[in-house]
Formats: C-alpha cells, structure tokens, sequence
C-alpha cells in the first residue's frame, strides 16, 4: 500500500532516511562526517518542517504495516528548464528502500 506522508510519520521519515543514506554511502566518508550529514539533514526538525511544506509530497510504501521506503516529490511552480518555462513542475527529490526490501518491492 501506499499511503501520503502526515506530520505524524516524522520519526518514520527520519528512520529511513537515516539508515538508507547510510546504507548507501557510509562508506563514502568518515563516521564523523557521515553523523554530521545524518543529523543535519535527518533530524526531527528537518523532518518535521519537510513533512509540512506543502510543496513537499510524501508517499510511504508499506505491506502489512510495515514500512519499507518513501518517495519525496517536490513540486516546484516554475521549472528551470527554458524549454518548460511557464510549465509547472515536480521533482523526484528522493526514492529510499530500506536495503533489506531491496529487489522485493
């Protein structure tokens, strides 16, 4: 099932994009550097001020209760592309699945 993100799901959205960012790139830095990056963009605040941004869209995935990743989608009112100058847009700004759903989802 797929069900719209709430300011309720802040700890959700903050759980997955933790572990998924680390998942994906711990290895590409320092542990220090990997904390400072998780905190900063991962913490409840952020979450929360994200989940409330009606230009933000949230969309859990979830089977049986469970979750298992989300899609954030920006949708932006001015695309900066000339071509689609005057056109409303969307952004795909992220598309997380928990590492152990991988190739099941």
């Amino acid at each position: 099932m797929i069900r719209r993100g709430t300011t309720n799901d802040v700890e959700l959205l903050a759980h997955i994009g933790k572990t998924t960012f680390d998942d994906t790139f711990g290895n590409t830095c320092t542990r220090d550097d990997m904390r400072g990056v998780l905190d900063r963009f991962f913490n409840s605040t952020q979450c929360a001020m994200e989940l409330a941004d009606e230009a933000d869209n949230f969309f859990f995935y979830e089977e049986e209760g469970v979750a298992k990743g989300y899609m954030r989608i920006h949708a932006k009112h001015v695309c900066p592309l000339r071509s689609f100058q005057n056109q409303k847009c969307i952004e795909l700004v992220r598309l997380y699945v928990l590492k152990e759903y991988h190739g099941a989802v």
